[in-house]
């Protein structure tokens, strides 16, 4: 018996740059965890991306996401004002280009344990993050109608 495919995989070369995105929320890696964790609950954000100069003119160093703060902040730190992301982030994050294809970002998220993959340019300098639930709503909206019943 053949299966039939509930989607086109086809969706799975286009680039990320096609996907709906997370905004950046870059600073430095001397920010205050206390600081960065203050900033993303303001804005509703999963992940700081780290710079050397906070700026998004800057190459990427490193990422502070939700993860971080539940493997490596949570019980293990007191006074978070005075914690600097340097200190807790996953430094030298893996990190896509605009045209790095989805099945690449599912293949890193799926391998490598990441819910989030920052998109930079040339430079290295950030654009946007792309997250796993950006990549499932695309997924799911590419079903077709009787899939989802």
């Amino acid at each position: 018996m053949t299966r039939r495919p509930l989607f086109n995989t086809s969706i799975l070369q286009e680039a990320a740059s096609t996907l709906p995105s997370q905004k950046v929320l870059v600073q430095s890696q001397d920010t205050a965890v206390g600081t960065a964790l203050a900033s993303m609950q303001y804005l509703h954000l999963s992940a700081v991306i780290v710079t050397a100069t906070g700026r998004e003119n800057s190459p990427i160093i490193g990422i502070f996401t939700e993860r971080d703060v539940l493997h490596r902040v949570i019980d293990q730190y007191g006074d978070l004002s005075l914690l600097p992301l340097n200190d807790v982030m996953t430094p030298d994050p893996i990190v896509g280009t605009q045209d790095s294809t989805l099945a690449w970002l599912l293949h890193c998220m799926s391998h490598k344990g990441m819910r989030h993959i920052p998109i930079v340019d040339e430079n290295r300098h950030p654009l946007y993050v792309i997250t796993v639930r950006d990549i499932m709503e695309l997924l799911v909206e590419s079903f077709p109608p009787d899939a989802i019943q």
